[in-house]
């Protein structure tokens, strides 16, 4: 039988996640950048956390961009973000959702404890390269006057398969001695962030993603219901960023003074009015 020519799902997911911002007009409604890796990207359409956030913010379609970028490494970011600081694309932009630095640790583990044998060293040198390379990123962001937002990761799963770590999947003892790499991994983060005094959203405090095994696909990545309760963990560090966009609705609310008291009266007991 002749076979088909068929471009995989993923790689046209990816293209449209890639051409997105570039029509005409839409930069200019980002106010947020979501950076980060294949957790970040999410399922793209089908539910990342930053599509879920933008809707838990209650703000308008196309105002956080989704900057996920699978298998990508902290230490080689420097120029994608770079790219879209600086490329003028979006010039409203206010702040930056920052999640960096777990893939370094893949592939350390990988290439130094691929069967997970042992747990994590706090002197190896993998938590200060990643130390290092988060900080440049994040100064990157400051110099040019945006507000930065990281997180931290939350724990992996055993006997989910497939595994990029462990192929048949983690038993737990390999679980455990995993998750010590990503502590380490977020103290490191969290000292970063605390130097800056940056918002961070303590993704990490969920642990096990809900409790639930079936928030995962695999050992490692959320399904579309595993980014609601990440999207929930930047939500309470992020609700009242001043993204500028009472700016745009000001002539509104100038027009019909009467509705805008109501209005604000009832923001402001919520303080972001957003319904979770």
């Amino acid at each position: 039988m002749k076979q088909r020519s068929v471009l995989p799902v993923a790689v046209l997911i990816a293209c449209l996640a890639l051409c997105a911002p570039t029509c005409p007009g839409e930069g200019e409604k980002v106010r947020i950048i979501a950076f980060g890796d294949s957790i970040t990207f999410g399922w793209w359409i089908l539910g990342s956390y930053p599509q879920v956030l933008e809707g838990m913010m209650e703000l308008p379609g196309g105002t956080i961009l989704n900057a996920g970028l699978s298998g990508e490494m902290a230490a080689y970011a420097a120029p994608r973000l770079e790219e879209l600081l600086e490329s003028g694309d979006y010039p409203n932009l206010r702040a930056v959702l920052f999640w960096e630095g777990a893939n370094d640790l893949l592939i350390h583990i990988m290439n130094n404890n691929p069967d997970l044998s042992h747990p994590a060293d706090p002197d190896e040198p993998i938590f200060d390269r990643v130390e290092q390379d988060v900080r440049s990123l994040i100064e990157m962001i400051l110099d040019r006057g945006h507000e930065v937002v990281v997180g931290t990761y939350f724990y992996f799963i055993p006997d989910k398969v497939p595994c990029y770590i462990i192929s048949g999947g983690m038993d737990q003892q390999q679980a455990d001695n995993l998750a010590t790499y990503v502590t380490l991994g977020n103290e490191r983060i969290m000292d970063v962030a605390d130097e800056y005094g940056l918002r961070v959203a303590r993704v990490d405090e969920l642990g096990i993603l809900g409790g639930d095994p079936g928030m995962y696909i695999d050992c490692i990545h959320p399904t579309p219901a595993g980014h609601v309760p990440i999207a929930e963990k930047w939500y309470e560090v992020t609700c009242d960023l001043d993204l500028g966009l009472d700016d745009d609705t000001e002539e509104e609310d100038d027009d019909d003074d009467d509705d805008s008291d109501d209005s604000s009266d009832s923001s402001d007991s919520d303080g972001c009015g957003v319904s979770l």
